[in-house]
């Protein structure tokens, strides 16, 4: 069984490489435009998920108090990016 500690890291880092990464894409698509700004929010929404999959193993070995507010946020960052998929389209 995964602990808890190793379950954390894995997800802190993958919010380290999240932020990098979409601090470069910020970077190409806005300064530089080399990519568009459809390709700049797909490329961010594959980063989402990835970054939402990371944090399955936490979400499961944490206790239930941190679990419910974790499930809230998800759900709340979920409805953002659905609400703006949904006006962009």
């Amino acid at each position: 069984m995964l602990s808890e500690r190793v379950a954390k890291k894995i997800f802190v880092w993958a919010i380290g490489l999240f932020i990098l990464v979409s601090l470069l894409l910020s970077y190409l698509a806005g300064d530089l435009q080399i990519i568009s700004n459809q390709a700049y929010w797909n490329i961010m929404l594959v980063l989402m998920g990835g970054l939402t999959i990371s944090g399955i193993p936490w979400l499961l070995v944490m206790e239930g108090k941190q679990r419910r507010v974790a499930l809230i946020g998800l759900g709340l960052s979920s409805a953002f990016y659905l609400i703006k998929i949904w006006f962009d389209f």
